[in-house]
């Protein structure tokens, strides 16, 4: 029953952005300076991915489109992964 719970949760987009910037062993910091090459429009200070991570600060679908491509990945993929997390 136990397990079946834990498949039954979903991951949420905002974890699952800290489980693959830990997995890529990169500082929020380092996550951000990518971010903000990527963004031409938006600031990415480290207090940003921060911010989201922790839930204080709102997941845009645009800030995670970001995010994603930060991390070297795709929106089809990253949700692939939430689901397998």
């Amino acid at each position: 029953m136990h397990h079946m719970h834990k498949l039954l949760r979903m991951t949420t987009a905002r974890e699952l952005v800290k489980v693959l910037r830990e997995r890529q062993g990169l500082k929020q910091g380092q996550l951000a300076r990518k971010c903000d090459a990527i963004d031409r429009v938006g600031v990415w200070p480290q207090s940003k991915i921060s911010r989201i991570e922790t839930g204080k600060m709102e997941l845009t679908v645009e800030d995670l489109e970001v995010i994603v491509r930060a991390l070297g990945t795709t929106m089809p993929q990253f949700f692939r992964a939430r689901r397998a997390a």
